[in-house]
C-alpha cells in the first residue's frame, strides 16, 4: 500500500481534540489504498515535519491548519510533486472555501475517501509560494500586532490598545508597480496580489473567480488620509475591500513592486514575513495537485450539502 502523511497543527485557530480527527483521516485514506502516518505538531515543529518528507516516499500529504499552515504544506507539495489534501482548522479558511472543502474538519476528512485530484495555480513572491494572496501595507502590520498580542496577559484589551497605536502611526506608502509593460507610481495604504482574481461579490468577496486561470489579481487602495484609512480598515474587517471603487484592480501574470525601503513586511496567506525589496510576484499555473470533494457533496460556501 502507498503512504500518506497527515500533519495536524495543534495550535490552529479551530483545533480541538485532534486524535479523533487523525483516526477519521486514516480511515478515509485507507479507502484510497493508502496507509496514514499521523503527526500532531506544534507550529514551530511544522517546518521540520514537512522537511522530513522525501520525494518518492509519500503519495499524499494531508494537512490540518489555517491558511498559513496550508501555504507551508503546499510549498513542500509543489517542491516534491506530491498531492495535497486540506483539513480546515483555521479562522478564515479561504483556501478550503475556494476548493469547496467542507468547513467541518471531520466532514472534510471523510470526504477524502471519494475526493478527486485537480491541478490549481499558485502564486509566488520572491520565490515563496502563496495559495490565496499576499499583501503589503496595513494588512501585514495588523497581522503582526495580532501575533504579538497572543502572548499578552491582557488578551483582547491589549490587542485593541496595540492595534489603535499602530493605526495612529500608519502612513501611506509610496511605491511603484510594474506590470504588463506599465509602470504606476502610487501612494497607498495597501497593495494585494491574489493567485487568480477575486470575485466581485458581497456574499463571497474574498473568494476567487477560478483556481486555474493562470493569472494574478492585482489590487491597490487609493483611500486618502486618516478617514480613508479608517474606511479601508472597516472594509478589511468585513472582507469587502475588493468591492470599493477606490481599490484599483488589474489582471496580470507578473508584478514588481518597488519602494525606497530595502525590505517590506508582507502578509503571505495571512502570515507576516519580512522580505527584501523589490517584491516580484508571479503565477505558477497548475503547479499544485490537490484533492477536492465531488461537487455534489458541498455547497458553494464550502459547507456540507
Amino acid at each position: 500500500m502507498g503512504r500518506a502523511v497527515v500533519i495536524l497543527n495543534r495550535r490552529a485557530g479551530s483545533a480541538g481534540s485532534l486524535e479523533p480527527l487523525g483516526e477519521c483521516v486514516s480511515r478515509a485514506v485507507r479507502a484510497r489504498g493508502l496507509v496514514a502516518e499521523t503527526r500532531i505538531v506544534e507550529p514551530d515543529a511544522l517546518g521540520e515535519a514537512l522537511g522530513g518528507i522525501s520525494a518518492g516516499s509519500v503519495e499524499l500529504l494531508v494537512v490540518g491548519g489555517g491558511d498559513g499552515t496550508l501555504r507551508s504544506a503546499a510549498a513542500r507539495a509543489v517542491e516534491l510533486g506530491i498531492t495535497l489534501a486540506v483539513l480546515p482548522l483555521g479562522t478564515m479558511n479561504l483556501v478550503a472555501k475556494d476548493l469547496g472543502v467542507p468547513l467541518d474538519a471531520e466532514a472534510a476528512a471523510e470526504s477524502l475517501a471519494a475526493a478527486t485530484c485537480i491541478e490549481v495555480d499558485v502564486g509566488e513572491v520572491n520565490g515563496q509560494v502563496f495559495l490565496h494572496s499576499a499583501a503589503v501595507g496595513i494588512v501585514p502590520r495588523m497581522g503582526r500586532v495580532r501575533e504579538e498580542s497572543r502572548a499578552s496577559p491582557g488578551g483582547m484589551l491589549d490587542l485593541m490598545r496595540d492595534m489603535s497605536k499602530m493605526i495612529l502611526r500608519e502612513r501611506a506608502m509610496r511605491a511603484r508597480i510594474e506590470f504588463e509593460g506599465e509602470a504606476v507610481d502610487i501612494l497607498t495604504f495597501m497593495v494585494a496580489v491574489s493567485a487568480n482574481r477575486l470575485r466581485a461579490s458581497a456574499i463571497s468577496a474574498l473568494a476567487r473567480e477560478s483556481l486555474q486561470e493562470g493569472e494574478l489579481g492585482l489590487y491597490w487602495a487609493t483611500h486618502i488620509g486618516r478617514s480613508g484609512l479608517l474606511q479601508l480598515l472597516g472594509e478589511l474587517g468585513s472582507g469587502l475591500w475588493g468591492l470599493d471603487e477606490r481599490v484599483e484592480r488589474r489582471s496580470t501574470r507578473e508584478v514588481m513592486l518597488s519602494t525606497r525601503r530595502r525590505n517590506l513586511l508582507v502578509s503571505i496567506d495571512g502570515e507576516p514575513v519580512r522580505m527584501a525589496a523589490p517584491l516580484r510576484f508571479a503565477v505558477r499555473p497548475s503547479a499544485l495537485r490537490v484533492l477536492v470533494p465531488p461537487a455534489e457533496e458541498v455547497r458553494a460556501d464550502g459547507t456540507d450539502a
